[in-house]
């Protein structure tokens, strides 16, 4: 199998009705072959960072014709015979919400050719790659400090939280990953990106991927100069807790569309920071954050 590296035109934003059969098997009294759709993987660059994913649904394209939205583990009916060429576009859920399944314009589409024999299904795990003309700021932690500055009105702090002094239940990958706490005494944390500040267009994408665990929700907001030298602060999304009804605290991932909150004219030396408050009713709360990626063309 082989994956395309370059964009595929014509594929609408958004098809979320898509996600049930998009037509019956049989379309003039063809037997469709099928498609199993198994586990989706992404591979990376060093410079790209780490290959962790939440590509939710994929796009599926036979020869060019659009056979719906689906879902890992899906079961695919394709009205073809013989040599197909199939065509993949990545899928994720924009800002965190289920319901706004959006083509990630940063992975490539994964392209093969298979030779499909109706009523057979065979099993297409596919491995995408961002494309070649990206530029990624990363901070996973496992250097020497990290490239966020503490808000004087913090009054906690960030901790690199590593391998050798805590549980691996706590670092998601490498050698550490980011963690703070919060308390009675220490409610409020905030800290801002210090790094050089991102210059993109208004309309160029850019995305802010995170993975986290936490019981307490989060603040992503952006920060700007405008054209008269003044610094604005702009509260842009809260990111839910991971905590699951049991005692569990899973690791995710999500993807925040920067481009809405940073698209001010006259605004420049964009940057974004980070935001949590102690719940009201809980007496302490944990974050831990791990591969924060800001991902433009």
């Amino acid at each position: 199998m082989s994956h395309l590296r370059t964009a595929y035109p014509g594929a609408p934003a958004l098809l979320a009705a898509l996600l049930l059969v998009t037509g019956a098997c049989k379309k003039d009294g063809g037997v469709p072959a099928y498609l199993q759709l198994g586990d989706i993987q992404l591979s990376t660059a060093a410079a790209e960072g780490s290959a962790s994913h939440r590509i939710s649904d994929v796009w599926v394209y036979a020869d060019d014709e659009l056979l719906g939205v689906w879902e890992a583990g899906g079961r695919i009916p394709v009205l073809r015979d013989g040599a197909t060429d199939i065509k993949l576009i990545a899928g994720i859920r924009r800002n965190g919400i289920g319901d706004d399944r959006q083509q990630y314009p940063f992975y490539a589409t994964y392209q093969t050719t298979l030779d499909l024999v109706p009523e057979q299904t065979q099993v297409l795990s596919p491995t995408f790659s961002y494309f070649d003309d990206l530029t990624f700021w990363i901070e996973d932690f496992d250097g020497n400090g990290y490239s966020f500055e503490r808000d004087p009105v913090s009054d906690t702090v960030l901790y690199v939280w590593d391998t050798l002094s805590h549980p691996v239940e706590e670092i998601f990958e490498g050698r550490a990953s980011g963690a703070f706490f919060l308390d009675a005494q220490r409610p409020f944390f905030s800290y801002v990106y210090d790094g050089d500040p991102f210059n993109m267009a208004i309309d160029a994408p850019v995305y802010l991927e995170m993975n986290y665990r936490s019981d307490a929700r989060m603040l992503i907001g952006v920060e700007v100069v405008s054209d008269g030298g003044g610094v604005e602060r702009i509260p842009y999304l809260y990111v839910s807790p991971s905590d699951q009804d049991d005692p569990s605290m899973p690791w995710k991932k999500i993807y925040i569309d920067l481009r809405q909150a940073w698209a001010y004219p006259g605004a420049y030396d964009k940057r974004f920071y980070i935001e949590c408050v102690l719940p009201s009713g809980q007496s302490t709360a944990q974050v831990y954050l791990d591969n924060i990626k800001v991902v433009q063309r």
